[in-house]
């Protein structure tokens, strides 16, 4: 069961997450991340009305896995398109390392906190605080740099980003 959320979650990603790349490089990529927020910040306030109420089916979770997974085809494009324009080409390779390391070690560390959380409070604990914290990324500000198009003093190595 697990697998095929998972599966659910990043087939998007492979079906269409070149077309997010080419909307985080033809778009605002700040509006674009807030609506990317905004979306997870409603499928995250969906999914954990449905466990608070009790009322959490098996298609429930895979539909949000699924729409998870679609709007996560535009949000790592556009969050990747970021960062040559949040920092300089001396400290652009560093940027991509520490942003794939703390990708991943949320990824592996998440479950096993969420683990003690559930073992601890319950189902809804883990899910709850979510929807607020993708409310406060959606409105927080970004700095004004992040919608330009990438610089054009980068190296050529660079010209793929």
């Amino acid at each position: 069961m697990l697998g095929l959320v998972s599966a659910m979650r990043t087939a998007p990603l492979l079906l269409i997450g070149m077309f997010g790349g080419v909307l985080a490089d033809r778009l605002d990529r700040r509006k674009l991340l807030v609506a990317s927020q905004i979306a997870n910040m409603v499928l995250n306030l969906i999914l954990a009305v449905l466990i608070v109420t009790h009322s959490l089916e098996v298609w429930h979770v895979f539909v949000t896995a699924l729409c998870a997974g679609v709007v996560m085809s535009f949000q790592q494009p556009t969050m990747q398109a970021m960062i040559p324009n949040l920092v300089g080409e001396r400290d652009l390779m560093n940027a991509n390392a520490l942003w794939t390391a703390a990708a991943n070690i949320s990824r592996s560390v998440g479950p096993a906190l969420a683990g003690f959380i559930v073992g601890f409070f319950g189902m809804g604990a883990p899910i709850s605080p979510k929807p607020p914290s993708s409310c406060g990324r959606a409105v927080s500000p970004t700095p004004s740099r992040c919608s330009r198009r990438p610089l054009r003093h980068l190296s050529p190595r660079c010209s793929m980003i």
